[in-house]
This record gives structure tokens, C-alpha cells and sequence, in this order.
């Protein structure tokens, strides 16, 4: 009877455990780069987090303006296109602060996508 109990009991906790995580995986999900809409001046970046709109990147020659608000993942900023690098790692975009080298976002997004926003960004520095 005792080891039926200990079974019992260590299934109920890896059952937990498995609901937590989930719980969490869920609960943290990272934002990502949907979409992208250019026109002759300007790039519009979507953001969506849970296949729901969360925010927005906006680059024209001049700026980028960054804005979401994905769950605990939150950043509003501008800076100008001269003072911005954009890189992509491990399957990210990133928009790095030329100043201090400092990443201002990271959001996964395709490589076509950032292919196509390196390319703005060189062309208007």
C-alpha cells in the first residue's frame, strides 16, 4: 500500500510540474516579427505575440520608432537611423544602439524580413 501511495504521489507532482511549465511557456511567450509593409519612403514592422497584434516598428529615412506591449515584454524608444545597427542572430532581429552597442529589441523574425530592413537601413545611413 505504501508504494502505491509514493506512485501516486510522484505522478500528482510530475503532473504539476508538466501544468507549470506549460503554464510558463505559455505565460512567457516571446513576440516575433510578423509581418512587413513597405512603401516608397517607409518600413512597417508588425509585432504579435500568441498570434495576436502587440506592437509595431516604424522606419522611415530619418528614425526607427519602436512601440509594444506583448505580456511582461514591453519597449517604447526612437532612435535615428544613423545612430542604429540592425543584426540577426540565432534567428532574431536585433536593433542595437550604436552609442553603447547596447540591443534596444530582439524579436525573432524571418531572414527575408531582415534581410529587407538591413538593406533600408544601409541604403538611408
Amino acid at each position: 500500500m505504501q508504494i502505491r501511495s509514493i506512485s501516486l504521489l510522484s505522478l500528482i507532482i510530475l503532473l504539476l510540474i508538466t501544468l507549470i511549465i506549460m503554464f510558463l511557456s505559455y505565460f512567457f511567450k516571446k513576440p516575433y516579427i510578423s509581418k512587413l509593409v513597405k512603401n516608397e519612403s517607409e518600413i512597417h514592422l508588425f509585432i504579435e505575440c500568441k498570434s495576436k497584434k502587440c506592437g509595431d516598428i516604424f522606419l522611415t529615412p530619418q528614425k526607427i520608432q519602436i512601440l509594444y506591449s506583448c505580456g511582461l515584454n514591453l519597449f517604447k524608444g526612437t532612435s535615428t537611423i544613423q545612430n542604429t545597427n540592425i543584426g540577426y542572430k540565432n534567428g532574431n532581429l536585433e536593433i542595437i544602439n550604436n552609442r553603447d552597442n547596447k540591443i534596444l529589441v530582439s524579436l525573432k523574425c524571418e531572414k527575408q524580413l531582415y534581410e529587407e530592413v538591413f538593406k533600408y537601413v544601409e541604403t538611408n545611413k
